[in-house]
């Protein structure tokens, strides 16, 4: 279970940090893209390690829902 929360939600929350940063950054659209998906791999590899190091397997999948629900709001908001 870890593992799947981990990797499921590692993803959602690095492909809507890419999507919310090509959108927001003041930069071209081909750079804006190449932004978003440099910082995007940093953001799932922290996600992988933040659920491995937690012991409650309710954190385990309420912090990637609350993560990706934030940062689906600010690409509503921002987008």
């Amino acid at each position: 279970m870890r593992l799947l929360a981990s990797l499921l939600g590692g993803y959602g929350a690095a492909a809507l940090a890419c999507i919310l940063l090509a959108q927001s950054l003041p930069l071209s659209r081909l750079d804006g893209v190449l932004v978003g998906t440099m910082v995007s791999f940093g953001i799932f590899a922290t996600m992988i390690i933040r659920l491995f190091s937690l012991r409650s397997h309710l954190r385990v999948v309420l912090e990637p829902v609350a993560l990706c629900g934030l940062l689906f709001g600010l690409t509503l908001v921002l987008g």
